[in-house]
């Protein structure tokens, strides 16, 4: 079944509560999005919903391509990331698929979607979730594809570029193909040691994956992207759906890559935000904070007889959603995740865990 954050539907039908009060924590993108610049650019091109969208997303496949250095043919755009993940299921058919886990479900969908079987790599608690990189590359000759979410989501935990070359090494050996996940990439200082994007357009096994959803607070208008070498992209090319991305999701996008500012802002902000729930969280004796190199924090209770779900409950009638995260393999209910907001939002967080974990 598939379980996300993000769903104020939910607390909005069961208290009564409109949407627009709730505080949501269980959806990790960035609070300060969308860019003010993005909002205006859409509504002055509202009239654009009559006509058909550019099927291939030329405009903004070249505003990307320079953003990330390196040629437009290695990008193709998905109505958001999850659609591109079924469209490589899809199209290389995997038998075995080695997915470290606790993480993102939809893989997992995915693979058994198209008659595949998921081989687990448990991530140990004990390790603070961290890659077994030496146990890892054991299994590849077994399998015939990779998945990787890096950063992983829930944990919060990152694999170094080295691992990944290694990984990626071996498989190519074995034939094997590497998927990379890295829609909370943008939110890690110095990404540029720890993002495999660049190398992806010359690495033959290698696809990696990213969004416009997290950095740019896009999504509800649903637009990802693959980087891969070019004889990849162009098989995807042939399999997708036309006019998957919509008109307005191009606009937004290319709107929020020339917005240098409202990166720079942003990034210093969350960064700020961090440190302070950081501390905060970790004063409260009833959990324990697991590492994390980017927007949102694994956390367990573990000094309180309160499950994830009943917690969640409590929140939720202050207007606060958390994500349960009982709902990921090899975790239990004692384990939830948040996200990082603005100051005043991070400070009604800490309040209310206090009143509910300290009473």
């Amino acid at each position: 079944m598939r379980f996300h954050g993000g769903d104020r539907l939910e607390i909005s039908n069961k208290y009564g509560y409109d949407q627009s009060e709730i505080i949501d924590f269980s959806s990790s993108v960035n609070p300060f999005g969308p860019p003010a610049s993005v909002i205006k650019k859409l509504k002055k091109n509202l009239g654009e919903i009559a006509f058909y969208p550019d099927s291939n997303c030329a405009i903004l496949k070249q505003k990307l391509a320079e953003h990330l250095n390196i040629s437009w043919k290695n990008i193709i755009f998905g109505n958001g990331s999850v659609e591109l993940i079924f469209d490589v299921i899809n199209y290389c058919k995997p038998k075995k698929v080695l997915i470290p886990s606790p993480t993102f479900c939809e893989y997992e969908i995915a693979v058994k979607n198209s008659g595949g079987e998921v081989v687990d790599f448990k991530l140990d608690k004990k390790n603070n979730f961290n890659l077994d990189v030496d146990k890892f590359l054991e299994i590849i000759p077994s399998v015939n594809m990779i998945i990787i979410n890096n950063p992983n989501n829930p944990t919060a935990s990152l694999i170094s570029k080295n691992d990944l070359l290694k990984i990626i090494d071996k498989a190519k050996k074995y034939n094997v193909d590497v998927l990379i996940d890295e829609v909370f990439m943008d939110f890690i200082d110095n990404k540029q040691k720890y993002s495999l994007l660049k190398e992806a357009a010359c690495i033959n096994n290698l696809i990696v994956l990213n969004s416009f959803t997290k950095l740019y607070s896009l999504a509800g208008i649903r637009i990802g992207y693959i980087v891969s070498n070019k004889n990849m992209i162009k098989l995807l090319s042939l399999k997708k759906h036309p006019w998957n991305v919509n008109s307005l999701a191009q606009i937004a996008s290319v709107t929020a890559l020339e917005d240098k500012l409202f990166l720079e802002k942003s990034l210093r902000l969350l960064n700020k935000n961090k440190e302070y729930l950081l501390k905060e969280l970790s004063r409260i004796k009833e959990i324990k904070i697991y590492p994390s190199e980017t927007n949102y924090f694994l956390v367990e209770i573990v000094n309180h007889s309160l499950n994830s779900s009943e917690l969640k409950n409590e929140l939720a009638k202050e207007k606060i959603l958390i994500r349960d995260c009982k709902s990921f393999k090899y975790l239990n209910n004692k384990f939830f995740r948040v996200a990082v907001k603005s100051e005043e939002e991070n400070k009604i967080l800490i309040r209310n865990l206090r009143r509910v974990l300290t009473n």
